[in-house]
């Protein structure tokens, strides 16, 4: 399931830089940092070029395979499991080595199909011939926010740019408070 996921947000990548007042509302904003959901927008990424603005990602689960690269975490897989699979704490080898392989599978399948489609539309749809590959921009992250939590799944090593806020999905409905106007939107 997750490689049409992953071919989803590709071709809402195409559909978006090919859309005309998109495209406009692109060109006559500017912002000085971005925020992106991790999951499949990296479409937003050549927004973070056009407008020479660092960008934060935020992670409203445990990373998944395709992700760790672009977060700078080793994937621990050889002992812990992979996390969408359905691995005992205890695994097999068999285990232990396909849980090892998954992330190297997802790394070269975003890497090689994935990255280069969502790149070309937005070189085609901003007009950015001059952009770097879309993957450097993706290694380019100034902060990730992940909701994951060590008293939640397994520990794991992560770099410093990855900050850990467990339950940040969660509110109470009493307490909701309206979102501030915010300048642009």
């Amino acid at each position: 399931m997750m490689d049409r996921v992953i071919e989803a947000g590709a071709q809402f990548c195409e559909i978006i830089m090919a859309d005309p007042e998109v495209l406009d509302w692109i060109n006559r904003n500017s912002f000085d940092l971005l925020v992106i959901d991790s999951f499949v927008n990296d479409c937003a990424l050549g927004l973070a070029y056009k407008y020479n603005a660092p960008h934060i990602i935020f992670s409203t689960a445990t990373p998944y395979n395709w992700q760790f690269d672009e977060m700078g975490i080793v994937p621990e897989t050889s002992w812990i499991p992979e996390s969408y699979s359905e691995y005992p704490a205890d695994m097999s080898f068999i285990q232990r080595a396909l849980s090892t392989f998954e992330p190297v599978y997802w790394y070269f399948y975003k890497q090689w199909y994935y990255m280069d489609r969502v790149d070309a539309a937005i070189r085609k749809g901003l007009k950015v011939p001059e952009m770097p590959h879309l993957s450097e921009i993706d290694r380019s992250v100034s902060l990730v926010l992940a909701d994951m939590y060590f008293s939640t799944e397994y520990a794991r090593s992560l770099p410093p740019l990855v900050v850990s806020i467990g339950g940040m999905q969660c509110w109470n409905q009493a307490e909701k408070k309206p979102l501030p106007k915010v300048h642009g939107c």
